[in-house]
């Protein structure tokens, strides 16, 4: 029985790569889609990508930070936050 994963959508590969003889755009599907989605969420700082102020993750807060049971909740808690708000194809 062949599972439907429509849900999980199909995008551009990260980064975008093109193919050289169609000159299309190279494009990933399913779990590799999201994969490829939580990296750019991760690695996006908000206020980096235009028109959308808000998405992104902002971990750069705990750069350099004493490890302490705090910042770890700290880190949990962004990430947590980004993921819910901005990838809604999984549970969190």
């Amino acid at each position: 029985m062949e599972e439907n994963s429509s849900f999980l959508g199909t995008g551009w590969s990260f980064p975008p790569t093109f193919n050289g003889d169609t000159g299309t755009v190279e494009m990933v599907s399913d779990q590799e889609d999201i994969v490829q989605s939580l990296e750019i969420i991760l690695s996006t700082r908000p206020g980096e990508r235009i028109m959308q102020p808000d998405f992104g993750c902002e971990l750069s807060q705990f750069l350099f930070e004493e490890i302490t049971q705090g910042l770890i909740t700290g880190i949990r808690g962004t990430i947590s936050d980004a993921l819910l708000n901005h990838e809604h194809r999984i549970d969190v």
